[in-house]
């Protein structure tokens, strides 16, 4: 008997953790035997909700919020596809664009079948072939071949009435310090002296699989096979391009 396992995915199309994660979940839905299917269901997650239309540059925006050499950040981001497969250079995409018109596109491929290819396409054409995803023309065109008309698909990125579904979502959280109180040292003391066992177990739950590269991919989660499973995937605990803004519940 076959089963079922429910994810929950939320990405944007110009967040290169999400691209990586989701290659990373597709590589692992690929391995997993014949009588496991995976239901991947896409949401609106966005990097930035205040990216202009024109859109922003990358290496400036970075550069401006972090004080840092661009190149510093990309390196870890590109290390990590390489991991997975992808030959990722983020200097060869100068801008991010706002994203909500490839957001509808999505929602609105889950009734023809091809929402999550959809999204991986739209992400592959901005990051891996340098495109302007946020011109109708282009995301027409990249919607043709998951089955949309072009037409359609035109008529579904100029409507705005389909635009406000996907006006908010899920947003990047901001960095901020744990206001979390902890326990008085005597009930520390208790904890520290569990037993062996106990500790073994707690930190053996807290291990990655190795082809994480020791670290949260953005977009996976780790499924646990069975009738019904459910597991959300969200944005990984990594530092992503920047954080702009709290989180949001997705509105769709």
């Amino acid at each position: 008997m076959a089963r079922t396992i429910k994810v929950d995915l939320f990405t944007d199309t110009v967040c290169p953790w999400c691209l990586v994660g989701a290659e990373r979940l597709d590589q692992a839905i690929a391995a997993l035997p014949d009588d496991v299917v995976v239901e991947v269901e896409n949401h609106p997650f966005y990097l930035d909700p205040n990216t202009p239309e024109e859109g922003v540059v990358v290496a400036d925006m970075l550069r401006e919020k972090y004080g840092r050499d661009p190149r510093d950040m990309w390196a870890r981001v590109e290390g990590e596809a390489r991991m997975s497969g992808i030959a990722l250079d983020l200097s060869r995409q100068p801008r991010s664009f706002p994203t909500r018109k490839g957001h509808t596109l999505v929602r609105l491929a889950k009734a023809k079948g091809t929402q999550h290819a959809l999204a991986n396409a739209i992400a592959w054409a901005y990051f891996m072939d340098h495109q302007l995803i946020n011109d109708d023309e282009v995301l027409a065109g990249i919607a043709e071949k998951h089955g949309f008309g072009r037409d359609e698909a035109l008529a579904a990125v100029r409507d705005e009435r389909e635009l406000a579904i996907n006006r908010r979502g899920r947003g990047a959280p901001k960095s901020r310090r744990s206001r979390r109180r902890f326990p008085p040292a005597a009930s520390r003391r208790r904890c520290s002296s569990a037993p062996s066992s106990t500790r073994s177990i707690r930190q053996s739950s807290r291990r990655l699989p190795p082809d994480t590269g020791g670290r949260p991919a953005g977009g996976v989660a780790k499924p646990n096979a069975g009738p019904g499973d459910r597991r959300s995937a969200d944005h990984s605990g990594e530092v992503p391009y920047f954080h702009s803004s709290r989180p949001e519940r997705a509105t769709e």
